[in-house]
């Protein structure tokens, strides 16, 4: 996002969000803040666990854009900090659907 007074391409980047600077990866680190239920749901979603993981920045505790939804099979936690992918490829090849509306995906849990 640009903001008033950038002079140049290079101050406008650092501004960027996390989501924004990982675009090309997919991947972002988080920490998961809560769960999710749904009652009615995509079919590809049923029995996968829903966290509600918030991208941190750099520094590893301030928190960066929104949170976002992830499905998890590596048993995350609230509290823990973690890895989430965007890759569309990897999510659907987790849920065994190529229709699934899921974008976002645990892959891995910090010790």
């Amino acid at each position: 996002m640009r903001t008033a007074g950038s002079s140049s391409v290079g101050e406008w980047r650092l501004r960027k969000t996390a989501r924004e600077r990982t675009q090309g990866s997919g991947m972002l680190a988080g920490l998961v803040v809560g769960t999710a239920t749904a009652t009615i749901k995509h079919p590809s979603m049923k029995g996968w666990r829903l966290l509600l993981v918030q991208p941190i920045a750099a520094d590893g505790h301030s928190p960066d854009g929104d949170p976002v939804l992830a499905v998890d099979d590596l048993g995350a936690g609230i509290g823990n900090h973690v890895i989430i992918s965007s890759d569309g490829k990897h999510t659907q090849t987790l849920l065994k659907d190529k229709r699934t509306p899921v974008r976002w995906a645990v892959i891995g849990i910090a010790d």
